[in-house]
């Protein structure tokens, strides 16, 4: 059952891949990294860009990663207050006019998978999907991974799909 077993806990793989972190990770992040987070008093959508330590920009990393119940009960703070992962109050968002949208599912990012469009979307927290079987077990497969040779597929489809968007963009480009 991976992530969702007893024994699972995922703060020991998140703090294995935090060690790995230079000294000046923050200094490096500093206006150039974006983390999305959800404010749990108010469940707002919070973009933090700029960091005072190292630890600081640890700290906002574990609470972007916080997931309700998979992570546990109590949410970690940063800078006094409650975060938890942004995708509960904004699931694609944008800090530029410029930034590109990206979503490993099918719909109005970007970059997305292709597939026939549909008249039955959900959007959720700023975030437009197609209803289709092929998200579905996206979902699934993000819950629970498939063996390598299929993540495999999708990183090869990731390709794809971008290299499908730098077309269409240059095809816009000549015709301007």
């Amino acid at each position: 059952m991976g992530p969702f077993s007893p024994g699972f806990k995922f703060e020991d793989y998140l703090r294995a891949g935090i060690e790995l972190l230079p000294p000046d990770a923050h200094l490096r992040a500093n206006g150039r990294l974006f983390v999305s987070l959800t404010r749990v008093r108010d469940m707002s959508n919070v973009i933090i860009s700029e960091w005072d330590s190292r630890e600081d920009l640890v700290q906002t990393l574990r609470c972007a990663c916080y997931i309700l119940g998979a992570s546990g009960m109590v949410p970690p703070t940063l800078r006094g207050e409650w975060f938890i992962d942004g995708g509960y109050s904004n699931r694609q968002p944008v800090v530029s006019k410029e930034a590109l949208t990206i979503s490993p599912y099918a719909g109005d990012a970007d970059i997305c998978p292709d597939e026939e469009p549909t008249r039955r979307k959900v959007s959720w927290a700023n975030h437009t999907v197609n209803m289709s079987y092929s998200n579905t077990l996206r979902l699934y497969q993000s819950l629970m991974p498939p063996e390598p040779h299929i993540l495999n597929q999708y990183h090869a489809q990731g390709y794809r799909d971008t290299w499908r968007y730098l077309q269409r963009m240059k095809s816009k480009l000549r015709s301007n």
